[in-house]
C-alpha cells in the first residue's frame, strides 16, 4: 500500500483519525458531500468509523495511486488532505453522477477509500487494516474499479464498445465439467457463431483496424488499445480486488461517466480469445489478427489472471489445509508476475486476503527481504523449484534490498519476466524423478540448502543479439546463420553436406528450432508434412513458418547478405556446385527442412514429336494449412524469436544443445535440483574469508534431450551422486 510523501502533520492526524478498535474490527467510510458554497471546485467528504460486518452498505474503491508527490488538497471532515490527483478525479466524478448502481449493489452512499480512511502515518493501523482487507472487499456490497478520467485516448469509448459485444456474448466458456458432450459441442457452435456476429459487428462499426486503403482507422480502435494497456491492471491489489467482490455484477469498471461490470469485461475477453477460432474474412486475416493477438487488447495477462481466480475461488476457499498452500501460493504469485506495487512489501500483502489461513502477519516495518524469505518459508515445504525458475542473480543488479540469488524478486518480476525460464510446459516432472533426497531449509536467515546433482558444464555460449528495428527475417537469419558458423563444429566445406542425402536427416536448423520454440512446447504443437504450396517434412507450424521466412532473403540488405555468404563459406561452394543452386536462402532452408518440401521435376507431355520432356515446376499442390493459419505461424514465429532474443545460446560440454539466461557464462554448472523440472544453472562464489562451498544462481535454462526423469535414473544407477548445494 502507497503512501503520501507529504510533510508529516502530526496534530492534523490525532485531529482527524481516532484510534481503531481491532477486537471489533472497526473500519472507516467517507461521504461524500455537496460542494461547499464558496469553494465549488474542492472535494468535501464526511469520515466516520463503524464496524464491518455483513450488514454495512457501502463501495470499495480501487484505483491506482500514481505518483504520490502530486496531489490534490480535499476537505475531510473540515480538515484539509492531500490525496492522489487520481483519487481526486475518482472522487469529483462520483460527487457529479453518483456511484454506478444495478439491482445487486442497490444505491450507494458510502465510500471506503485506503488513502483517506487508513492513518497512512501511522504504521500500526495499516499492518492492522491490511490484514482487514480480504473480508473488507468479501464485504462491500459493490467494487469500484476507477481506471482514470477519459483521457485525449478517450478510454470511456472503449468501455462503450465492450459493452455492445458483451450484450453479443451470452454463451460463457465450457468450466462445468458435469454438461454432456452433446450440450458441450451445441454450446461451442453458438459460442462460435455469436463471436462471428460480435466480430462483423465490430468490423461494420468501427472498420478495419488497418485499413487498406490507406487513411485514417476508426480512433476507437485506439481507445481499445489505451485501456488494455491502463496502469490499473498493473496493480498487485487489483488480483484480491478482483476475486473477492460478491459478484462479477456488483464489480463496475469506470471511465469517466462510463461503465461496465466485470461480468461484461469477462465477456469481452472471451470474444477477444474467440477470434482466433473464426475464419477471417479476406482484407482483416493478416493485420486484425496480429493486432488482437499480439496487442495488449489481447494480451490483458493481469486481468486474465484475475479471471482464471475468480472462476477457481469456490474450491480455493474451502483449502485450510496448509499442506495444500504451496500450489495455492505459488498460483497467486506467478499471477503476480504481471504486476507491481508502490511498497514491494505489497506483493505479499496484496494477495493475503485470498490466502486467510496463511499465518504471515503484515509488518511494514519489516525489512523487503525479510518480508519475502517469510512467506516462501511459511509454505509448509519451500517451493524450491518455482524460487528458482523466478530468480536470477542478474536480476539482482539493482539489489538495493539484499536479496539472495535464489529469491525471486517479486517486485521486480513484471520488469523481467522475458528473461526467465519458467515451466509451463503441460507434462513436466522433475529433472531427478523422485529420489529420496534431504527437505530444503533456510541456514543462517538466506542460505537456500538444496539437494541435486551437477550434469555437466557450459562449453560454449553466445548471447542472441536482436537490434532494434529488426524485422522477423532479418532476426531469423542472424540466429541460424551464427548457430551454423559457431555452434556446427565442421569446416566451411563440410557444412556444404546439406546437399547430400545423409545431412537431410540431420537438419540442423531443426535442432536450433526445437531449443528456442522449446516455451510454447506446453499447447502440444502437431506437426504436418503440408504448409500452403510446400509438402514434404513433417514440421511444426512455427518451423515451416520459419521456412517460408527464410525464402525472403531479399529483406537482408546487400551487406548482410555478403556477411552471411562469407562467414558460411558459400563463396568457394558456388564456384564447386553453381551460383544458381547454392543461395543464401536455398542453403539454410535445406538446413531447416531438408530437400522434400522444394519444387520438383514433374512429367508433362508436350507435342515435341511425341516425346516426353521433362521441366522444373513450383506448381505443388495447394495442400496444407489455410491462410489463417499461416498467419498465426507468423504471429508463433515472431513470438518466438521475442522470447529468445537477449538470452543465450550454449553448448554443453557433452554437447547438447541449450537456451539460458542473459547473464550465464561459460564454465557455469548445469544442474538438476530437487523439484525442479528445467536444469538450474550455478556458480561457484567465495566468501570473504575464502569458504568455497556456495554457490550463486544463475538461472533455470532448457537443454535438449534431458527428459524428464532422466537424471534420477543416472543418479539411481550411480552415474550422477547426490550433493548440498548452499546458494546463496
Amino acid at each position: 500500500m502507497a503512501t503520501i510523501n507529504s510533510q508529516d502533520n502530526s496534530n492534523l492526524n490525532r485531529e482527524l483519525y481516532s484510534p481503531l478498535d481491532d477486537t471489533q474490527p472497526e473500519v472507516r467510510l467517507i461521504e461524500i458531500l455537496p460542494p461547499a458554497p464558496d469553494d465549488q471546485q474542492r472535494i468535501c467528504c464526511r469520515l466516520e468509523t463503524v464496524k464491518l460486518s455483513d450488514e454495512l452498505h457501502f463501495a470499495a474503491l480501487s484505483y491506482v495511486w500514481g505518483d504520490p508527490n502530486i496531489t490534490e488538497d480535499i476537505s475531510v471532515s473540515g480538515i484539509i488532505l492531500p490525496v492522489p490527483t487520481n483519487l481526486a478525479s475518482a472522487l469529483r466524478q462520483f460527487r457529479n453522477t453518483g456511484f454506478p448502481e444495478n439491482e445487486d449493489t442497490g444505491e450507494l452512499q458510502k465510500l471506503w477509500v485506503d488513502a483517506i480512511c487508513i492513518n497512512q502515518k501511522n504504521i500500526e493501523e495499516r499492518n492492522s487494516q491490511v490484514r482487514l482487507m480480504g473480508g473488507l472487499y468479501r464485504t462491500a456490497s459493490s467494487v469500484l474499479s476507477w481506471l482514470g478520467p477519459p483521457g485525449h485516448d478517450r478510454q470511456d469509448k472503449a468501455l462503450q464498445i465492450i459493452r455492445e459485444i458483451a450484450s453479443m456474448m451470452t454463451i460463457p466458456p465450457d468450466y462445468d465439467s458435469s454438461l454432456s458432450s452433446e450440450t458441450l459441442d451445441s454450446r461451442r457452435e453458438l459460442r462460435r457463431e455469436q463471436t462471428y456476429a460480435a466480430f462483423q459487428w465490430l468490423i461494420h462499426t468501427l472498420g478495419n483496424m488497418y485499413p487498406l486503403s490507406g487513411g485514417t482507422s476508426d480512433p476507437r480502435w485506439g481507445s481499445l488499445r489505451a485501456l488494455a494497456s491502463n496502469n490499473y491492471w498493473t496493480r498487485i491489489w487489483i488480483l484480491q480486488e478482483t476475486v473477492l467482490a460478491k459478484s462479477p455484477w456488483t464489480h463496475w469498471f469506470i471511465c469517466g461517466h462510463e461503465s461496465i461490470t466485470f461480468a461484461e469485461l469477462d465477456r469481452y475477453a472471451n470474444f477477444v480469445e474467440g477470434i482466433r477460432d473464426l475464419p477471417l474474412p479476406p482484407g482483416h486475416q493478416e493485420n486484425l489478427t496480429r493486432e488482437m493477438m499480439n496487442s495488449p487488447t489481447y494480451n490483458m495477462e493481469r486481468f486474465r489472471a484475475a479471471r482464471v481466480v475468480r472462476r477457481v475461488l469456490p474450491t480455493l476457499a474451502r483449502i485450510q489445509h496448509r499442506a495444500q498452500l504451496q500450489s495455492l501460493f505459488n498460483i497467486f504469485v506467478m499471477m503476480a508476475m504481471h504486476r507491481t506495487a508502490t511498497n514491494p512489501r505489497d506483493m505479499i500483502y496484496g494477495m493475503m486476503g485470498m490466502v486467510p489461513s496463511y499465518s504471515i502477519k503484515p509488518d511494514y516495518g519489516k525489512p523487503v527481504k525479510e518480508v519475502f524469505i517469510e512467506a516462501f518459508s511459511s509454505c509448509p515445504r519451500i517451493p524450491v523449484g518455482f524460487c528458482l525458475q523466478c530468480s536470477s542473480c542478474g536480476s539482482r543488479s539493482d539489489n538495493k534490498h539484499s536479496l539472495p540469488s535464489w529469491l525471486p524478486n517479486l517486485s521486480e518480476l513484471w520488469q523481467r519476466n522475458i528473461e526467465l525460464f519458467i515451466d509451463f510446459r503441460e507434462e513436466r516432472v522433475s529433472l531427478l524423478g523422485s529420489p529420496r533426497v534431504l527437505e530444503p531449509e533456510i541456514q543462517a536467515e538466506d542460505t537456500l540448502c538444496v539437494q541435486g546433482v551437477i550434469y555437466g558444464h557450459v562449453g560454449l555460449a553466445r548471447r542472441l543479439n536482436c537490434d532494434r528495428g529488426d524485422n522477423v527475417t532479418q532476426i531469423l537469419y542472424r540466429f541460424c546463420v551464427d548457430y551454423i558458423v559457431e555452434f556446427q563444429n565442421v569446416s566451411p566445406i563440410t557444412r556444404l553436406l546439406p546437399l547430400a542425402s545423409a545431412m537431410d536427416h540431420k537438419r540442423p536448423l531443426q535442432t536450433l528450432m526445437d531449443v528456442l520454440d522449446w516455451a510454447e512446447k506446453r499447447i502440444n504443437r502437431g506437426k504436418s508434412p503440408n504448409y500452403g504450396e510446400y509438402l514434404g517434412s513433417n514440421l511444426s507450424i512455427v518451423s515451416w513458418a520459419a521456412f517460408r521466412a527464410l525464402g525472403h532473403v531479399d529483406i537482408l540488405t546487400q551487406d548482410e547478405q555478403v556477411d552471411a555468404i562469407k562467414r558460411l563459406g558459400l563463396e568457394d561452394a558456388a564456384k564447386r556446385f553453381g551460383d544458381d543452386i547454392l543461395t543464401l536462402d536455398f542453403y539454410l532452408r535445406i538446413c531447416l527442412v531438408g530437400l522434400d518440401p522444394f519444387p520438383r521435376e514433374k512429367k508433362r507431355k508436350k507435342k515435341n514429336g511425341g516425346k516426353e520432356s521433362r521441366e522444373k515446376t513450383t506448381d505443388i499442390s495447394l495442400l496444407g494449412q489455410s491462410e489463417f493459419e499461416e498467419t498465426l505461424g507468423r504471429i508463433e514465429l515472431s513470438r518466438m524469436l521475442s522470447f529468445a532474443g537477449g538470452k543465450t545460446l550454449f553448448k554443453t560440454d557433452k554437447g547438447q544443445l541449450g537456451l539460458g539466461p542473459p547473464d550465464m557464462r561459460e564454465g557455469d554448472l548445469v544442474c538438476a535440483v530437487d523439484e525442479c523440472t528445467l536444469p538450474v544453472l550455478l556458480r561457484r562464489v567465495e566468501t570473504m574469508d575464502g569458504d568455497a562451498s556456495f554457490f550463486e544462481h544463475v538461472g533455470t535454462c532448457y537443454v535438449s534431450g534431458l527428459s524428464d526423469g532422466e537424471l534420477g535414473t543416472m543418479v539411481e544407477n550411480g552415474v550422477l551422486e547426490l550433493q548440498t548445494f548452499k546458494l546463496r
